[in-house]
Formats: C-alpha cells, structure tokens, sequence
C-alpha cells in the first residue's frame, strides 16, 4: 500500500510494517505503478525521483523483513531515461521494468547485484503501461493503441498487436497469469485477455 510518503505492507502481519517514512518533499506522491515487488524473497523497489530516473531498492530476507534501502539509477545506453513513468517486477526472478517518459523501457537484471540492463524500444512513443511475466522472461508495455510483447533475451524483436485503445484514455494495467500464458490488459473498461 502507498500512502503519500511511506510504503506499508499488508499481509499475515498483525500490524502493517513500515518500511520508511520520508519527509513529503523528500519522496514524490507515488501513484499506481510506482512500485513493485520482485524477486522469489519479495524484494521492493519504489520509485524515488521520477524526475531523476532513481529507484530505491529495499532487500528482503524472505521472511517480512527488509534490509537497509539502496538507490539505484535507471540510465541505460541508449535511452536517456531521465524520468520513470510506470515500473514493474517479476515474481519469481530479480528483474524489473521502468518505463522511461522520454520513450522506451529499461529491463534491470540483478538490480541488487551487479545491475544489466537491456533496452527495449518503443519508437517516438512513451509506454504507459510494462508487466513482466513471473520468471522475467516477458516484457510487455502499452504504447498508445498498440500492445508490445518481447521475449527478454531478444529486446528488438516485439510482437505488436493493435487494440484499438484511445490515446487519450487512462494508462492501463497490465498482468501475467502466475504461468506467464497469458496476459491480461485492462483500459478504459475494457478487458482483454491474451494468450502469449
């Protein structure tokens, strides 16, 4: 859960667990896709300059507790990344995807690590939407009307598909089936179901 300047989990626990708290002009107001689980332990990463591309990542031990944070900057070649629209991350591998509101997308392999990263190219346009399929092997973003799908290992290579979405509705929500068969799109009350 967000709230304006603190990330809480929810769970099993009697209490939420507050992970930090910033002072309000320390960390932006976080909306929808500003943060993400990822990784088998349910690492966090949140989204902590949009207007610096920097990410705050919080490791876990795997058992609802997280380390001390680290801060990571999503620059990759190629794109200058200057500021994060929309992120996402895989369930089972330690992997995430940043939209970058200039254009493209920035999939970070290892971000706790020694960070990859490997770019994905969305044209002129800006992704308003990226899920990653549970084992990271899945990249896919919304791209005004179209509808990009990539396998991780082959970022020029997209499967795009037309789904007829106005540009001028709400950024959607994107999701993988926990098998990563199919995925699933929702805009604008629309809800559309791939097989991939």
């Amino acid at each position: 859960s967000l709230t304006n300047d603190s990330v809480v989990v929810f769970g099993l626990l009697p209490e939420p667990l507050e992970l930090y708290r910033e002072p309000k002009a320390g960390l932006p107001h976080l909306q929808r896709s500003q943060m993400t689980f990822f990784g088998l332990q349910d690492h966090i990463a949140v989204v902590e300059s949009n207007d610096e591309a920097r990410l705050r990542l919080l490791p876990s031990d795997g058992d609802a507790s997280w380390g001390p944070a680290a801060r990571l900057e999503v620059v990759a070649p190629g794109v200058g990344c200057r500021r994060v629209g929309c992120l996402a991350g895989a369930a089972q591998a330690e992997v995430v995807g940043v939209c970058c509101l200039e254009r493209g997308l920035v999939l970070i392999e290892g971000p706790l690590g020694a960070p990859r990263r490997v770019v994905f190219d969305t044209g002129e346009e800006t992704p308003d939407g990226v899920a990653l399929s549970p084992d990271g092997s899945l990249v896919a973003a919304t791209v005004g009307e179209e509808l990009y799908v990539w396998r991780a290992v082959a970022p020029d290579v997209a499967t795009r598909l037309h789904v007829g979405l106005p540009e001028d509705s709400v950024a959607p929500a994107l999701g993988f089936s926990r098998d990563g068969a199919l995925l699933a799109l929702d805009r604008d009350s629309r809800l559309l179901v791939y097989r991939v």
